[in-house]
């Protein structure tokens, strides 16, 4: 789960995830409910943005390593050795709805 964590702080910069045993909420910068997962009855992960009204969906495709500024140190979120200048690139990435798309999504986009 932490590293579903790292995930979204990256692809969500200014955003927020709110993280317990049960649930995963993320929030975009301009604080929409962007994701939402919940366990089942037998402990699996279930996505229910679509239930919850999201405005995406939970992927766990790979982002841009110029976009990985966070990851976990310890078993915990930290900072990457290289988050100063991946911040900086992070710029370039970030599209209208404030995320990170995709490496899949980025190279659709260039054709």
């Amino acid at each position: 789960m932490l590293s579903w964590v790292v995930h979204y702080k990256n692809k969500y910069p200014g955003g927020k995830v709110q993280a317990s045993e049960n649930a995963i909420d993320v929030y975009d910068v301009q604080n929409n409910h962007a994701v939402a997962l919940r366990k089942n009855g037998a402990g699996q992960w279930v996505d229910e943005s679509e239930k919850f009204g999201c405005v995406d969906k939970h992927c766990l495709a790979p982002i841009p390593k110029d976009a990985r500024v966070h990851k976990v140190v310890d078993g915990k979120v930290g900072l990457d050795e290289k988050h100063e200048e991946r911040i900086e690139k992070r710029a370039d990435l970030l599209r209208g709805d404030r995320k990170i798309l995709s490496e899949k999504e980025y190279e659709v986009e260039k054709k």
